[in-house]
Order: C-alpha cells, then structure tokens, then sequence
C-alpha cells in the first residue's frame, strides 16, 4: 500500500528518511534509501536525537551515515533543542515551491 503512494505520487517532490544518530544506519534503514533511490525520489536524511549524543560523535554520525546511505543531503536535527529545525524547513520548502 504505502509502496504505490510513493512509487505513484507524481506531487511528491522529498522524502524526509528519519535515522537515529546514535546508532549506525540499519538494514531497514539501507533498504528505504536503495528503495527510494531506485524509484527516484528525492530524499533527504535527517539523523535525529542529535542532542543525546556529542559534537563529536555526531560529527562521526553524520560521517558515517551519509557513506553508509550514499548521500551528501543528510541533516544533524534535534526536536529537543532545535537543532536542524530551519535546515530541514528551508529543505522542505525548497521541494514544495518546486512542484510546477
């Protein structure tokens, strides 16, 4: 069901693929990013809980998740303090104002 409202959304112009921080990329997670790939949906990483872990160990995250997912869009957010929050709006609104 959700695979035909993705693959057959012409007005779906961004994915936003949620990924917790504090742990490497799993399966599930490697599978949706190959998955929207595959059917080229544009999507965008956002490693959330980023406040539970240090600037270091995000700064690792992000390297490490962006390899593992094969992406360069890919965003630290935290609900918490607000990190990320304007980066992903402005991301989102980029997608919307681009639907014709």
């Amino acid at each position: 069901m959700i695979e035909g409202y993705l693959r057959n959304r012409q007005q779906l112009k961004l994915a936003l693929m949620l990924v917790d921080s504090r742990i490497p990329p799993t399966d599930s997670d490697l599978t949706m990013k190959e998955w929207l790939d595959h059917y080229g949906i544009p999507v965008a990483v956002v490693l959330t809980k980023a406040d539970k872990i240090s600037h270091n160990q995000l700064t690792k995250a992000l390297r490490t998740s962006a390899g593992m997912l094969q992406t360069k869009e890919i965003f630290p957010f935290s609900a918490i303090t607000g990190l990320g929050k304007d980066v992903v709006l402005s991301r989102i609104r980029e997608a919307v104002e681009s639907i014709s």
